[in-house]
């Protein structure tokens, strides 16, 4: 669990040189940090993975931590945002954290991208503004969600 928070911390420390790549508007429509922060703290999601159907709830408290929640899994652990990316990481040795890009599709939508150790999204820049393969999505818990249908996010990819 250190570890993996030690990662997590060097991944959110700049390189000396770098140029912020928060000045620049992300061609994906990803949330930037501050809308992230904004948006997610205090929250209580539940969503659901598009690889097995398997539905997930995760409340981000302001200090940082986080309780997640699925059919197999209650567990803690801790949010953050690092590089413009939306990361978790749990307590739990069979769960793994990772760094999102996040996209909010709707008034109660939030797709999840996962990102690689660079924070360069694992899929197309396309299919994140066209709202395909993200490797999670989710809703304010106790709203409608307002999430498209796959059918809706499939006939997106005329943007």
């Amino acid at each position: 669990m250190a570890k993996a928070a030690t990662a997590l911390c060097l991944l959110a420390a700049p390189e000396a040189g770098a140029t912020s790549l928060a000045l620049y508007p992300d061609p994906t429509g990803a949330m930037k940090a501050g809308e992230l922060r904004q948006t997610v703290t205090g929250l209580e999601l539940q969503g659901s993975y598009p690889a097995d159907g398997r539905e997930w709830s995760e409340a981000y408290r302001p200090d940082g931590t986080l309780t997640y929640r699925d059919t197999a899994t209650r567990t803690g652990g801790r949010w953050l945002i690092s590089g413009g990316k939306f990361c978790t990481d749990y307590d739990a040795a069979s769960l793994q954290g990772a760094c999102f890009l996040v996209r909010q599709r709707g008034e109660n939508c939030y797709d999840f991208y996962e990102v690689d150790e660079k924070f360069r999204s694992t899929v197309p820049l396309a299919d994140v503004r066209n709202g395909v393969n993200f490797s999670a999505r989710a809703w304010r818990q106790g709203e409608v969600s307002t999430c498209p249908t796959s059918a809706e996010a499939l006939g997106a990819g005329s943007e």
